[in-house]
Formats: C-alpha cells, sequence, structure tokens
C-alpha cells in the first residue's frame, strides 16, 4: 500500500505539471493569437497525459481494469509524439531567426520530420491496436501482444530516428552560427555583403528556447530508447517498472512538456530580438537578421 500511496503521489505530481502546462499554453495562444499550429499538438499531448494519469491515479488498489489499462496504455505511449511535433513547428522560424546559412538544408525541408514524426505515431497506433484488440477481462492482454509490442517499439523508434536526425541538423546550425558570431559578430551573409557587426542580438528568451529544444529532444530521445527496450518484454509492468516509468517516461516528458509551455513561440518568436536601444554600449551575440514582417504561424 506505501508503494501505491507513492505512484498516486507521483502521478497527481505529474497531472499538476500536465495541467498547467495546457492553461499556458491555452492562455498564450487565446491572448496573442499567434502560433495555433503548436499549441494544439502541445495541448493534446497534455490532454493525453492528465486522463493516462488520472486513471492511474484513480486506481486505489493500483490493479487497472483490461480496458482501462488499454486506454492508458495508448494514450501514455502516443503523448510525446504530439510533444515532438509541436516542436517541429517551430524550426523554420528558428532557423530564421538564427540564420538560414547556418543550415544544412533548406529551411523548409523541416516540413519532411512532422511527416516523419506522424509516420512514427501511425506506426504505434497500429501496434497498439494490436496488442490490445483482444484484451478480456481474464486474459487483459489479447493473443498478438507481443507482435504490437515489437511493432509499436519500432513505431516508437522512427520517432527517435527523426529526433536523431533533428538533432544533428540542429546543432550544426547552432555550432555554425555559433563560430561565425563570435568571429564577426554577425551572420555569414553579412560578412560576405560587407556590413558584419551591424546585427541585433539575441533575446534572452529566445536564448531560453534554444535550450529547451535540445533539452526537449534528450529528454524524448531517453524516453523512446526506454520505451522501445521496455517494449520487447511486453506491455506488462512490475511494482518495481513503475518507479521506472516515472522517471524515464513521466518525468521525462513531464520535464518536456513543460519547458515548451513556459517557452511558448507565440511570445519567444514574435522577433527573437532585442531591441537596439538595448545593445547599445553592450557586447553580445550580434545578429543582421532583420525580417520584413513578424510572422506569427498562426
Amino acid at each position: 500500500m506505501p508503494s501505491q500511496t507513492m505512484n498516486q503521489a507521483v502521478s497527481v505530481l505529474f497531472i499538476v505539471v500536465f495541467v498547467s502546462s495546457l492553461l499556458g499554453c491555452v492562455i498564450f495562444t487565446l491572448l496573442l493569437r499567434r502560433w495555433v499550429n503548436f499549441s494544439i499538438p502541445l495541448a493534446l499531448a497534455c490532454v493525453f497525459e492528465i486522463f493516462g494519469y488520472g486513471i492511474r491515479c484513480s486506481s486505489v488498489t493500483g490493479n487497472l481494469s483490461a480496458h482501462m489499462f488499454v486506454v492508458v496504455t495508448i494514450l501514455l505511449t502516443l503523448a510525446p509524439s504530439f510533444v515532438s511535433l509541436a516542436m517541429y513547428m517551430t524550426i523554420e522560424r528558428t532557423l530564421q531567426i538564427i540564420g538560414k546559412e547556418h543550415s544544412l538544408i533548406d529551411p523548409g525541408w523541416y516540413v519532411y520530420l512532422i511527416w516523419s514524426d506522424l509516420a512514427g505515431l501511425a506506426v504505434q497506433i497500429v501496434g497498439l491496436g494490436l496488442a490490445l484488440s483482444g484484451t478480456s477481462s481474464t486474459t487483459r492482454l489479447g493473443p498478438d501482444a507481443d507482435s504490437g509490442a515489437v511493432v509499436v517499439a519500432v513505431g516508437i523508434g522512427l520517432h527517435a530516428a527523426t529526433l536523431a536526425v533533428f538533432m544533428a541538423l540542429f546543432a550544426v546550425v547552432l555550432c555554425q552560427a555559433l563560430t561565425t558570431y563570435r568571429q564577426y559578430g554577425s551572420r555569414t551573409t553579412e560578412v560576405e555583403l560587407g556590413v558584419a557587426g551591424s546585427g541585433r542580438a539575441l533575446t534572452h528568451r529566445f536564448k531560453g528556447y534554444l535550450v529547451i529544444v535540445i533539452l526537449v529532444v534528450v529528454c524524448l530521445l531517453i524516453r523512446d530508447l526506454y520505451r522501445a527496450i521496455g517494449l520487447t518484454q511486453g506491455f506488462a509492468t512490475t511494482g518495481a517498472g513503475q518507479a521506472m516509468f516515472a522517471l524515464l517516461d513521466g518525468f521525462l516528458v513531464a520535464e518536456a512538456v513543460l519547458g515548451l509551455a513556459v517557452f511558448h513561440p507565440a511570445w519567444v518568436l514574435v522577433d527573437g530580438y532585442k531591441p537596439e536601444s538595448e545593445r547599445q554600449g553592450k557586447g553580445g551575440i550580434g545578429l543582421g537578421f532583420h525580417p520584413s514582417a513578424s510572422s506569427n504561424f498562426i
């Protein structure tokens, strides 16, 4: 019973985090009326996690009914894909602020990460349907549970591979941009035009968002690795496994969601630069990108 009480307390903590993130996401979107395409998938991830942990928390004995076990498994397995989907929505705009010339590929090509993420999500749904379709009150899982678990693991693997590709591309952007800024105080294109040093400085909140993007990728990659390995043993969990699940799934996903909710692009990616008056007489990383119009990506 103490173990179950602890599990319920952890579930309540996660619910608080996801509810807070959902409210923050909704408030940012309604007040600033921007980045709806980011808010929708992140809000869906929050809703999935809230219901998933809500059901787990409501189980006093710790033994979920067969149907509730199916619901919780589906919700908590699929939610992280919506987190990464929300993040990918912001990358093209992020690269425009940093300097798209630092990217190995055209910023518009990052849309394929979204399609790859959706493909991984679809594979996970197929695997979950296969594994849980024959669930009953006596056997809990259907006869195809093991095969379904493998399919889900493939879907999670595709999700992880997409994250890894993005991380590699984004790391190159950050390294090249940092090198250029330190050397010239401007973007590469400005150096070529002979106007190096004329750019504006990044805001602290935009720099914070860059850190959050890296944190989100690391958290989701570790979570995917844990879940993919765990699925080789099926969906069933033990008491000892609950603690690992809370740490390597719940905590990591909660951290990623909370970070994206706090650094919502509606206020972080409006411009990305400090006003010129704040930079006068101060050092800092310079940028020369002056957007011709504020892109809201509604």
